[in-house]
């Protein structure tokens, strides 16, 4: 081997180096990027929206008639009634679990959970507001309306952020 080929190789392998070098340093800024995303005004609210679903969750599963009252519920709460009111409530303590799980996890492949969670939040949202306009709910059950929109259109946005973050 030359002088001459063994330069060329060896800046060959040097710029090999440096490529590597700076795929590894590519995957830390990632890293440090989400992380940073982690900590703006959308997560903050995500996590708040979940903390107070858990609760509400919790809340609407061992009170399910208390719950109904403060909704203004404008039907008679048969045992039944009662009943998928709670089941409902179990489930919004799970997703709202969920979202807080994902959340303290930080990795890009949970993110698909905060899509669904958005999902539930809009869906109970509608529901609510359906339920308001068929005359089921007082017009004070809006404010749950607009806290369940809010809450699911923040942890979708969320979610469409973690997602177009680089896969670490």
């Amino acid at each position: 081997m030359t002088n001459q080929t063994r330069g060329r190789d060896s800046a060959l392998a040097r710029g090999r180096q440096r490529t590597t070098h700076g795929r590894a340093f590519g995957i830390v800024r990632s890293i440090e990027a989400e992380h940073r995303s982690a900590t703006g005004f959308l997560p903050r609210v995500a996590a708040a929206a979940g903390v107070l679903g858990v609760v509400s969750g919790l809340a609407q599963v061992l009170r399910p008639d208390a719950v109904l009252a403060f909704m203004g519920a404008r039907l008679a709460a048969s045992e039944a009634l009662l009943f998928c009111f709670a089941v409902i409530g179990a489930f919004i303590a799970l997703f709202d679990g969920l979202l807080l799980h994902v959340m303290a996890s930080q990795t890009r492949a949970a993110s698909v959970a905060l899509l669904w969670v958005a999902l539930e939040k809009l869906t109970y949202a509608a529901a609510v507001g359906i339920g308001v306009a068929r005359g089921l709910f007082a017009p004070a059950a809006l404010l749950l309306v607009a806290f369940g929109a809010a809450a699911g259109a923040a942890t979708l946005a969320y979610y469409r952020r973690r997602a177009s973050l680089p896969a670490s």
